[in-house]
């Protein structure tokens, strides 16, 4: 080859090259977005997913979105209604999935390191575990969600044991309604 050539084919393969990492990158990007889908209001999750919706607000916060993951798990996210950090935000996460669909680690973070056991006074049916990793608290339990047995989890960053308790707490009252 000669130099021209060589020059040519040399930047030929470098386009190509660009052009290939460009299109692996974007359905990557695709890919995600296909798997979670972002709604308006809880009653849009509900006819995705077939879970009850989710009209729970802990005190002290606001719905900062409603999901749904793989069109089968619902979520919500809630923010602080006050004073966040910026950099270590606190969030509070919502996912329940009807039990027909064999669903573990729904927090993503199950058996991490178990930081307490609680047992809420007000559910003497359920005995709750408090899972912890650096500042994220999670727990995972299986109960009756309007009218299916569905698998719940919520979720916490940034947040005190004390905090996650009283809005687990806030989540069985919810979920006795």
């Amino acid at each position: 080859m000669n130099k021209i050539t060589r020059k040519i084919f040399c930047t030929f393969l470098c386009a190509l090259i660009c052009i290939s990492a460009l299109f692996m990158s974007s359905c990557e990007k695709d890919q995600t977005e296909d798997i979670v889908d972002v709604y308006s209001t809880p009653e849009e999750v509900s006819a995705v997913t077939g879970v009850k919706a989710i009209t729970f607000v802990p005190d002290g916060f606001i719905t900062s979105a409603h999901r749904s993951v793989y069109d089968i798990v619902s979520e919500v996210e809630y923010t602080p209604t006050e004073g966040t950090d910026k950099k270590y935000p606190k969030i509070v996460v919502f996912r329940a999935v009807d039990m027909v669909y064999t669903v573990s680690n729904l927090s993503g973070f199950e058996d991490t390191g178990l930081k307490e056991v609680y047992y809420p006074a007000s559910r003497s049916d359920l005995s709750l575990s408090i899972e912890g990793r650096d500042e994220f608290l999670a727990v995972e339990w299986q109960d009756n969600f309007g009218g299916r047995q569905c698998r719940l989890s919520l979720s916490m960053t940034n947040g005190t044991i004390d905090e996650f308790k009283k809005i687990i707490n806030g989540v069985l009252s919810y979920l006795a309604e």
